[in-house]
């Protein structure tokens, strides 16, 4: 992120921007933010966010000066760079620039400063010192410009209705859980360690009194808390007082914490108190006796609050090219029992997409699956032994394609889109038909073809015409052929289960978005696979008039999903949530605390149609918090906002880290989950 504290020399390209104090970056914020850096994505732009410092309240109102925030602008700063936003400017807010209507801000900021052609503003947020409210208003400021202003949606403003002056509230309130829930994160206050009275000690309970480093920030309603104070990078857990002590007649406020099991010099030492949950208001005791009963009554109740057993559901996907989902979720428990010791309990259940190692995933939450063991043809014909599973009692098969031409069964150097084929898949399904199933369910990910199903097609008795060598046209020869006749009538229900939706062509097809990760070497090499599938979609809206670029997910595998789809009238769903259903998923996060989960690559893809997302989506109602490991992941800050996830960590973070991760990824996995537990468990509220 860029910091820029001066509009002058500003530059951004293409530039996406908002507007907002955007004070504590809470629940709310990180969805708006989202909302601008996808967007930013999708027209290859940079996002840019401005906040005002000081707070407008603060120089409008009667009694700004006296104004509590939850963040100071340091803080704010810091926050906001976890958010993955391109650009943020500080601007600083006067009573002059309070005087600039909404027009003259478009003009004289967004136009000539920022160079935005995009402006987003929030549902009913108002602008400038005439504080238009009204987008189309705005529209016609901003058009003559050449800016779109965009509007938020009511739905989105409903979803994040979470705002800054409503936590603040609650703080006010003592409501410190309610707080940090809205939040995302615990409430925190910083500070220096003082000397104060000593008055704790004597009462065998030592306090460090805590002198705050800003005066504009919130201090939650008197009372006792439960805490974690942070010093030195180690946190300790304790319990905290806020008020005047009126057992001893006090009359200034004071802030006293008391750590348990600790008994270090801290003082003249900064520290970060983080609420956790609040225990009482703050009391007059008659006696210090009756005042030491009470705090050790405290204690045992904050020392609870510690000691909970965490309910831990561990789903990841595969990672691929190195551990299964499987053995990665055992591998996470293991380092969580270690770490935890007798204060975790873990519920098993890897999870897929519709990828690789789906039907091994069915098999495991599904047990009596049947296993039926097929020899056919790998992705360049040679001769394998395969399987698929199927329910006796359902009459359905599962196939999964990766485990016939899986980019995963071939080495580095046989992948090649242009020369790889989908044969070995029909023969599976002729298989299944044979054995009458009724219902062929075909999962999809993970494939090393872009033949647009004609290999399959090719192994159930369809016939290819053209000017193609040979009688199966690979991705190479696409743009060859002319017709596809004599197609078999399928005596089952096809269900194609997908983890993409990418359309079949175009800039975000099957093969200008997968063809180089299937061994695609040059630029020409996309140029013909891609005409191949204009050529192909073209014969299927003749011959069957259905445009495959208005069928979602049509692109997936190479254009099998698009082909099977269009001759089979073959229903296409999303991978990840068929396992879900399938496996009753709902009903296994039911009392538990966090869920990890996790896969080998997190990245834009992941947004669309992947376990990671349809995860967060199924429970989204619950406000579980999600932990997602990524084996390999280039920006985890903006693919945590994205995601809308609790936190998103990395093995590796540049190629070379990740060339080692996958030598040793067993022990990077559960040294990364042992360290990492911790550092999730201060940040959010579980």
């Amino acid at each position: 992120m860029v910091i820029h504290y001066n509009l002058d020399n500003f530059n951004a390209s293409n530039a996406v921007f908002t507007i907002g104090s955007f004070d504590g970056v809470h629940l709310g914020h990180q969805k708006v933010i989202a909302e601008i850096i996808k967007y930013a994505h999708q027209i290859n732009g940079e996002s840019v966010l401005l906040v005002f410092w000081p707070h407008p309240r603060e120089i409008l109102s009667p009694l700004g000066k006296n104004i509590r925030l939850l963040q100071t602008i340091d803080e704010r700063i810091s926050a906001l760079e976890q958010t993955g936003i391109d650009h943020l400017i500080v601007f600083p807010f006067t009573l002059e620039f309070s005087k600039l209507n909404a027009c003259s801000f478009i003009e004289n900021i967004v136009y000539q400063k920022i160079k935005a052609k995009h402006f987003f503003i929030g549902f009913n947020q108002r602008f400038g010192s005439d504080r238009i409210w009204s987008p189309d208003i705005l529209q016609e400021c901003a058009g003559v410009w050449n800016i779109r202003i965009h509007q938020l949606s009511e739905l989105l403003h409903q979803s994040v209705n979470i705002s800054s002056t409503q936590i603040r509230d609650h703080l006010f309130k003592g409501e410190v859980r309610l707080a940090s829930q809205l939040l995302g994160y615990k409430y925190n206050i910083k500070g220096k360690v003082v000397k104060g009275r000593q008055l704790g000690r004597k009462l065998g309970f030592p306090t460090a009194n805590i002198s705050l480093n800003d005066s504009v920030k919130i201090i939650p309603a008197d009372g006792v808390y439960v805490i974690e104070g942070k010093v030195a990078q180690k946190y300790h857990q304790g319990m905290m007082n806020i008020g005047i002590r009126p057992t001893i007649n006090g009359v200034d406020k004071t802030l006293e914490a008391h750590f348990f099991d600790f008994d270090g010099d801290i003082y003249d030492k900064n520290i970060e108190i983080c609420f956790v949950d609040r225990l009482r208001n703050e009391m007059k005791f008659n006696n210090l006796k009756e005042l030491q009963d009470q705090l050790h009554k405290d204690k045992e109740k904050a020392r609870q609050k510690f000691n909970k057993n965490y309910q831990i559901l561990i789903s990841p996907d595969s990672y691929k090219g190195t551990l299964n989902s499987l053995d990665a979720a055992q591998i996470i428990e293991q380092a969580l029992k270690k770490s935890l010791n007798n204060r975790v309990r873990t519920v098993i259940a890897p999870l897929a997409d519709g990828g690789e190692g789906s039907i091994d995933i069915l098999k495991h939450h599904l047990p009596d699956l049947h296993k039926i063991h097929v020899k056919v043809r790998d992705a360049l014909m040679h001769e394998i032994s395969t399987y698929y599973f199927a329910d006796l009692i359902s009459d359905t098969a599962f196939i999964e394609i990766a485990k016939v031409i899986g980019l995963n069964k071939l080495s580095p150097l046989e992948q090649n889109p242009l020369f790889t084929s989908s044969y070995g898949v029909g023969q599976l399904i002729t298989d299944a038909l044979k054995k009458m199933f009724g219902t062929i369910v075909l999962f999809t990910g993970g494939s090393s073809t872009n033949d647009a199903a004609l290999g399959i097609l090719k192994a159930l008795g369809a016939e290819i015409s053209g000017e193609f060598e040979g009688e199966i046209p690979t991705g190479f020869e696409l743009e060859k052929v002319r017709k596809i006749s004599n197609i078999p009538s399928l005596k089952a229900r096809l269900i194609i289960a997908g983890d993409v939706d990418n359309p079949f062509t175009g800039p975000e097809g099957a093969v200008r978005t997968y063809a180089f990760q299937k061994g695609a070497t040059e630029k020409s090499d996309l140029e013909v696979l891609e005409n191949g599938m204009q050529n192909i979609q073209n014969i299927i809206y003749k011959q069957f008039g259905i445009d495959l670029n208005k069928v979602k997910g049509a692109g997936a595998a190479g254009g099998i999903a698009g082909t099977m789809h269009a001759v089979f009238k073959s229903e296409i769903i999303n991978g990840a949530d068929f396992i879900f259903k399938l496996t009753q998923f709902d009903k296994k996060f039911e009392n538990i605390d966090l869920i990890i989960t996790g896969e080998g690559s997190i990245d834009w893809q992941t947004m669309n149609a992947k376990l990671i997302s349809r995860l967060k989506t199924l429970i989204q109602n619950s406000n579980i918090p999600i932990w997602a490991i990524a084996g390999h992941c280039l920006d985890t800050k903006k693919m945590k906002i994205l995601l809308d996830l609790n936190h998103v960590s990395t093995l590796s973070n540049n190629e070379l880290e990740k060339q080692k991760a996958m030598m040793r990824p067993d022990k990077l996995l559960f040294e990364h989950v042992s360290t990492e537990i911790f550092r999730l468990i201060h940040q959010i509220t579980i």
